[in-house]
């Protein structure tokens, strides 16, 4: 398998398993793949080219899932 399909299944099961801890839907996991992964390595690389600690500021509406997002980054 290339990496970035390696790459791919690893985070389908990392996610995976943050959805059944948490007792998230089951459509979780593909949101979360579809929609937060890209946001969420962008994020990791940047920070890691800062020189000092990075804030991220995160809004939304109640229900939208930042705090389940912040969890899944921590």
């Amino acid at each position: 398998m290339h990496n970035e399909q390696v790459d791919s299944l690893r985070l389908r099961e990392l996610v995976k398993a943050f959805q059944s801890a948490g007792g998230l839907p089951l459509a979780f996991a593909e949101s979360y793949v579809q929609w937060y992964a890209g946001v969420v390595q962008h994020l990791a690389s940047w920070t890691r080219t800062c020189a000092a600690p990075s804030i991220i500021g995160l809004n939304g509406c109640q229900g939208s899932g930042k705090s389940t997002l912040l969890n899944n980054v921590i």
